[in-house]
Parts: structure tokens; C-alpha cells; sequence
């Protein structure tokens, strides 16, 4: 509509609403809308969509619910007249109150107007103001504290920080020991407590708070107040940027903190700042020029300060690295925070350095303030250290292989051997051994397949072992059904022992107790008790013992296996009173 005029731009919001049958507003007649710090809007709103949602449902709030309603309208206040306007509901119809009446006031302001409406009204309780104009405030003023530097030509002293979450090792820049005036030679251990000494109490949980926004991967500003041994009272304002490594956790936390006590210094103690830093500092504008580095530069480059200042930092990138580092230039021009971001820059001698980057922009200034660490050294170890695992998993993979191999061949040995054996009781034995071979052959089959040495899925394990087994019995003529219900994973050491304590136990089960019948059951289940051990049920629904014996006494080969396999895994081995069949519990921890 053109409308410049504040009355104007007002007046033209509730005619075209009303005209449109989207919303009526009744002025009061104590409002006084002038456009600056006085303003004062009282209305009411007949036909709030919010409360009318209440009536309609015919339930009755405790409190005014038109918080929407509230916002709609400041928001649309503000923008017209260019003020900071905030709306808060006194009465409501959700509540029974004749009226949804609202006051409209400047922030600094609807405190006031608000303890004048109490008595007035004669309100029971003072209306609460919503909590996202509260919010916005507290934004508004964190705006103006955004980041470490507020302009190119009066900046503060500052130095730079880095903490290591898993070591709690805690790295400082010369100047931060000048600011907090604590020694340089004090070491990692005893910095941290020295730093807390001073923080004034009144500021220790809000500096507790902050580390944990960090801590969950946020980045967060403070200001609070030091005390040095001397006496000496100082100004702090702070900041920390998380780092994550490539899973997301945090890692690290980089951050710069800033002496205001001053409120500004000059350009002339910024660069000495940066002269003096060797850390790997630096301010670039806009344009994607260098304004500012540090000494640190001049190191891991081999470029002067004064090679670099002024050019445009992409012209040292390698480039395969240009496209990301756009992207992320312009993710700070627009206000992103670039975290854990790395590139390779091109050195003086025509090779390239890995820098990892934490930044931060300032849109007051058309700066972009950074804290970059060389991480080459690092990276290249890292690549070292995958070749070497890689070269380590293929090997395993070979030895597994190999044994599987051969286990595969004794048992054909004895399997051909066995060809010749007449009497059923040494065919037998042979038969035993070659399956014991099978379930240990079994194990490093798996390892083979595996990506992960450290675990085996013995439930796979299993589903291979107990048809294996059944059918070196019974062939193709098997009736007997089979459950299994062990969602555990083991490691080599706790696997192949009890592979062969099952592989006994089954042996058993198929020799002596089972009939090969539509009806014949084995089962087996491992879990973890209440007391975190491991425990394995296993049995079967045949004709069980023919007479009641002491475990103990047994002295089959078997079961004399199944007592020294239960042993090696620190077990205790249990045969349960069932009324058919045959069952074990054998309790035990991984080795």
C-alpha cells in the first residue's frame, strides 16, 4: 500500500483484517501509540482465535491463554514503527473475563505500564510477560557482545586456549598468562586450578554452565570477573568453540579470551598481539583478503606476514580444497560458525600443509576472526595408522583362513581314516574328534568372514554347529527339531571353549538321550543374570540319565571335557532336575 506514515501503516492492519473478516480490534481510549519509548496500545480483541478455541471446547483456563495473539500483534507494531514493542494479555475470555484485553508497551518500558494495570485491574497476580521476548532481548544483547572483537582499528588484549576433553590437558597462548598473571612455566596440571582461583564466585556456575553447552558440541560466549594474588580486578569476556572429530563427539574446545577491563585498545596493541602470538591467528575481511596473522603463519607456511597480508587467502589453496573452502567462506559471511574445518594450504616450497580451522564472523566490522591449528603431522599419522591396521586385519584374515584349513583337512584325515574301522566304538571316537575339530574349525571360519576380530555372533555360530552336528549323526534321516536363542556376541578366547562345551553336550544329547523322532527337541539359550554374568541352558526332551548320578562322578571323555572347558571360562557347571530329558546351566564370564 505505499503507506509510510506509522498511524498510517497501524490503521491500514486492522481495516483490511476487519474487512476481510480475519480480525476486530477495539482501542482504548488511554492508548497513546506515539512512535518512540512512550508508546502505549490498551485494545481488546473480541474474537482472539486462541481463546475462542477454549470456549469452544467449553473448558476454562487458569490463566490468559492468548500468547500468539500477543505476539502477532507486537510483532506487527514493532515493524511499523520501528521500536521494540512488546504485547502481554491482562484479561481473558478463556479465564471467564468479559474481556481478552491486552497492553502493548516499548521493552524497557511494559515492566511499568504492567504494575500500573495490577492495581487498576485489581489482578490477583502479575501477568507473565512470554519468553520469547525475554528471549530476543537476551539476543539482542548477545549480538552486541558477539565475538572476541568488535572493530579492525580498537581491539582488546587477547589470548587463545585449547583444552583436550580426553586428556584434560589445558594449552595457552604468552598472552592469556599475562591477562590472568599466572606464571608461563606453570604446567597443565596445576594451570587449570590456578585459572579457577581466580574467577570470582559469583561467576563459577555460570562458567560451569558454559563448559557443558560445550561439551554438547555448542558454542557459547561469557563474561565474568577475575581477582589476581596481587589484588588486581579485571574484566573477562570469553568464548569457546567445540571440536568435533568425524563421529560427532567433541574432543577439543578453542576459544579466546579477552581483557575489557579497559573496555577498548588500539590498533598498535592488536598487532603487537599478533606479532607476538605463535599461534596460528589470523582476521580476513569480507573479500576473502588477509587483514591480520599471527607469527605462527610465517612457520608453517614459509610465507612472510607481509607475503600474506593483503592477498586473497585462496590463492594458497590447494586445488582440489577451493570448492569446500568457498562454501564454507560464505557459510561465515552469512553468521554460520565453521568448526573443525580443514583444507590444505600451499607452502612456500611448493608442497602443502593440512590446517584445521574454528571461525567466527562479524558483520559490524566485515571481519572473520579465526583460530587455525597445523594438523599435517597429525593426519599423516593417522593414515599411517589405518595402512598398518588394514595390513594387520589382512593377516588375521590369512591366519584364520589357514587354520580353518587346516582343521578342514585333520578332519578328512580322520574322516578317510575312519573308513577303514569296523568297530563301532573306535568309529565312534573318531567320529567325536573330528566333530570337536569342526566346532573349533567353525570359530575361525566365522573370524574369517568377520570385519571385527574382536567379536563373534555366536547365535551364527550355533545355527551352523547343531545341524553340522545332527547330521553327522543321523544324515539326511534327522527328525530332530532344534531352538536356539543366543543374541550374544564373544570374543576367540571365550568362543572356542564354549563351542566345544555345546558341541559336547549336543553329542550327548544325540548319542544317548534322543530317538530321532517328530517329538525329539534340543535347546539352547544364553543370556546375562541379574549379577551380570553369562549363563548357558542347554538340553534336551529325551530319556535323560537312567539313574540319578552325581555329576562329579561322571568319567566319560565327554563330560570330563565339558568340567575342564567349563573351568577355563571361570563357570560353574549345574545339571538342573527336570522330569524329561537332560539339562545344564553353566554360569560364566567372557574371558
Amino acid at each position: 500500500m505505499k503507506l509510510e506514515n506509522p498511524i498510517e501503516k497501524l490503521s491500514a492492519g486492522p481495516v483490511h483484517f476487519a474487512y476481510s473478516g480475519w480480525a476486530f480490534v477495539e482501542i482504548l481510549e488511554e492508548s497513546n501509540p506515539s512512535p518512540d519509548e512512550n508508546f502505549f496500545l490498551k485494545y481488546n480483541h473480541p474474537y482472539s482465535f486462541e481463546a475462542n478455541a477454549w470456549i469452544k471446547k467449553g473448558e476454562k483456563s487458569k490463566e490468559p491463554v492468548c500468547t500468539m495473539n500477543a505476539a502477532y500483534s507486537s510483532g506487527w507494531c514493532s515493524e511499523s514503527y520501528g521500536i521494540p514493542l512488546t504485547a502481554v494479555e491482562l484479561t481473558c475470555r478463556a479465564k471467564g473475563d468479559e474481556n481478552c484485553t491486552f497492553v502493548m508497551a516499548h521493552q524497557d518500558k511494559i515492566e511499568h505500564y504492567l504494575e500500573k494495570e495490577i492495581i487498576n485491574q485489581k489482578l490477583k497476580s502479575k501477568p507473565q510477560i512470554p519468553y520469547f521476548f525475554e528471549r530476543k532481548e537476551i539476543e539482542e544483547k548477545l549480538k552486541q557482545q558477539e565475538f572476541l572483537l568488535k572493530s579492525s582499528q580498537s581491539l582488546s588484549k587477547i589470548g587463545s586456549w585449547e583444552f583436550d576433553v580426553k586428556t584434560k590437558d589445558l594449552i595457552w597462548s604468552d598472552e592469556l598468562f599475562n591477562i590472568f598473571e599466572i606464571d608461563k612455566n606453570t604446567s597443565s596440571e596445576r594451570l587449570y586450578e590456578s585459572y579457577i582461583s581466580r574467577i570470582l564466585k559469583q561467576d563459577l556456575s555460570e562458567l560451569e554452565r558454559c563448559t557443558q553447552i560445550a561439551l554438547n558440541g555448542e558454542k557459547y560466549t561469557i563474561q565474568h570477573g577475575i581477582e589476581t594474588p596481587e589484588g588486581n580486578k579485571k574484566w573477562i569476556f570469553g568464548t569457546g568453540i567445540p571440536v568435533k572429530n568425524n563421529k560427532g563427539k567433541v574432543v577439543k574446545i578453542m576459544g579466546y579470551a579477552q581483557d575489557i577491563t579497559n573496555s577498548i585498545t588500539t590498533e598498535i596493541e592488536l598487532n603487537k598481539f599478533f606479532k607476538l602470538s605463535m599461534d596460528m591467528l589470523c582476521v580476513a575481511n569480507f573479500d576473502g583478503e588477509f587483514v591480520k596473522v599471527s607469527k605462527g603463519w610465517e612457520k608453517s607456511l614459509g610465507f612472510s606476514r607481509n607475503e600474506l597480508i593483503g592477498r586473497k587467502f585462496i590463492d594458497y589453496i590447494h586445488k582440489d580444497d577451493i570448492n569446500k573452502t568457498i562454501e564454507a567462506f560464505e557459510n561465515s559471511i552469512s553468521g554460520e560458525y565453521i568448526t573443525d574445518f580443514e583444507n590444505r594450504y600451499i607452502t612456500a616450497d611448493g608442497n602443502y600443509r593440512i590446517l584445521n580451522w574454528n571461525s567466527a564472523s562479524d558483520k559490524d566490522t566485515g571481519l572473520i576472526y579465526c583460530i587455525v591449528k597445523d594438523v599435517t603431522l597429525e593426519r599423516a599419522a593417522e593414515i599411517e595408522l589405518k595402512n598398518t591396521l588394514h595390513e594387520r586385519e589382512i593377516l588375521l584374515k590369512e591366519v584364520h583362513h589357514r587354520v580353518k584349513n587346516n582343521m578342514q583337512i585333520i578332519s578328512s584325515l580322520l574322516n578317510l581314516q575312519s573308513s577303514f574301522i569296523n568297530d563301532k566304538s573306535i568309529l565312534y571316537l573318531f567320529r567325536e574328534s573330528q566333530n570337536r575339530i569342526k566346532s573349533i574349525g567353525g570359530i575361525h571360519e566365522l573370524l574369517y568372514q568377520s570385519t571385527n576380530f574382536g567379536d563373534i555372533k555366536f547365535e551364527d555360530y550355533l545355527k551352523k554347529l547343531i545341524p553340522d552336528l545332527i547330521y553327522s549323526y543321523f544324515s539326511n534321516d534327522s527328525k530332530i527339531n532344534f531352538e536356539i536363542d543366543a543374541d550374544v556376541n564373544f570374543n576367540i578366547d571365550t568362543s572356542i571353549p564354549l563351542g566345544l562345551i555345546v558341541n559336547e553336550i549336543i553329542s550327548n544329547s544325540l548319542k544317548h538321550g534322543l530317538n530321532n523322532n517328530e517329538k525329539d527337541l534340543i535347546y539352547l539359550k544364553i543370556n546375562k543374570n541379574d549379577f551380570g554374568n553369562y549363563e548357558l541352558v542347554i538340553g534336551d526332551n529325551g530319556k535323560g540319565y537312567t539313574k540319578p548320578e552325581n555329576i562329579e562322578n561322571l568319567k566319560s571323555l565327554g563330560l570330563m571335557l565339558i568340567e575342564e572347558l567349563t573351568h577355563q571360562l571361570n563357570g560353574q557347571l549345574i545339571k538342573t532336575n527336570i522330569k524329561r530329558g537332560t539339562e545344564y546351566k553353566i554360569i560364566f564370564n567372557e574371558i
